[in-house]
């Protein structure tokens, strides 16, 4: 976690190499998505993608789309697919599209062109596979969605429940990412600015862990008051900056 909000793209690879049909089975689940170049931090509908690679060529696609009240229309969709090289074909009754895709590093990286995307923009979808020992659970006292209550640098502690734009910062934790969202006023239009860092997490023990650039780092995250509290301690340019939050 670093002080500036980076979000960086994955590059297509080129190559033709072909991959060992065992590495795709299995479950994988949305970490994150690049359209048409451009990085984008997947919402709370499109994290609850995944993908289901069976040995008998099928595929099982959980898809979820944000609509315009907030919710998540949900849908499976049942697909077979062939593999040929770097090439993967999904087909049913309603078609065919032709993607290509690699697994490195435990990364499953899916390429659709642009018309054959849903937004008519190329997507590269990156996936990270779902296992049972992944040791977290829906009951594990992290996963929630938190609230912003007090942020505290060198300088200052300030209670936040009533500032407007900043008071919306929040942190959302599920059974595989961490969201961290932070909302700033532009200094000279005072408009809402929002930023955002998500993170595969995993725990060993007591402490908590997230994956950056494939390294894995402990989570600077403290929970407090019986599960009900959570600090953050946040690294940035001027120092440590601790985000206080409470369970919604």
């Amino acid at each position: 976690m670093g002080a500036v909000l980076l979000f960086t793209a994955c590059g297509k690879d080129d190559g033709k190499t072909s991959t060992d049909i065992s590495e795709l089975l299995g479950m994988w689940q949305l970490e994150s998505l690049v359209r048409d170049g451009q990085a984008n931090v997947p919402n709370n509908c499109e994290r609850q993608w995944k993908q289901d690679f069976r040995e008998n060529n099928e595929l099982i696609f959980h898809h979820s789309d944000l609509q315009a009240d907030g919710s998540c229309k949900s849908e499976i969709v049942k697909y077979t697919y062939q593999v040929s090289g770097n090439q993967i074909i999904f087909s049913n009754e309603q078609g065919k599209i032709v993607n290509t895709f690699s697994v490195k590093e435990g990364k499953l990286s899916i390429v659709t062109p642009a018309n054959q995307s849903r937004t008519g923009k190329e997507e590269i979808a990156i996936y990270t596979k779902v296992t049972a020992d992944s040791g977290n659970t829906s009951t594990d006292p992290l996963i929630g969605n938190w609230r912003v209550r007090v942020i505290q640098d060198a300088s200052a502690t300030v209670e936040v429940t009533d500032k407007p734009c900043v008071k919306d910062t929040n942190l959302k934790v599920d059974a595989t990412t961490v969201l961290f969202t932070l909302y700033l006023p532009n200094p000279k239009t005072n408009e809402c600015k929002s930023a955002q860092e998500q993170y595969k997490w995993s725990k060993q023990g007591d402490t908590y862990y997230y994956e950056a650039n494939g390294q894995k780092y402990k989570l600077p995250i403290e929970l407090r008051d019986n599960n009900q509290s959570l600090m953050l301690d946040y690294p940035a340019q001027s120092g440590n900056i601790k985000f206080y939050f409470t369970r919604n």
